[in-house]
């Protein structure tokens, strides 16, 4: 039995879907070999099963793919939505007083 790219050999006879958060490019895996399917890094994961390419894994909320290939966060004052390769400041009024966010929050009364 020889599986798709997506995909790992379960068992003799049945191929599975790498999970969501994991890919794997290569036809083929071993029985049993569900660690042939490759872990999006940190911060990252992919928005379906069955993925077959590392650019499959997309960097989550309050994240941005860095120059170096990696997720890292968004500083404070900033934000990002999922899949984002920037972090967007903040508009007038509004902010993110921690790093990681992913939406800006209105300015308390008397600020701004």
């Amino acid at each position: 039995l020889v599986c798709l790219a997506g995909y790992f050999q379960l068992n003799a006879t049945t191929c599975k879907k790498c999970p969501r958060g994991e890919f794997l490019s290569a036809k083929g895996g071993k029985q049993g070999s569900k660690h042939e399917c490759i872990r999006c890094p940190g911060n990252s994961s992919t928005s379906s099963e069955a993925s077959t390419s590392f650019d499959a894994c997309k960097c989550t909320e309050g994240f941005r793919m860095s120059s170096a290939g990696f997720c890292e966060a968004c500083p404070a004052g900033k934000f990002s939505l999922r899949a984002s390769s920037v972090c967007h400041d903040c508009i007038a009024g509004t902010i993110s007083s921690s790093s990681m966010s992913s939406t800006c929050a209105a300015c308390g009364r008397g600020t701004f």
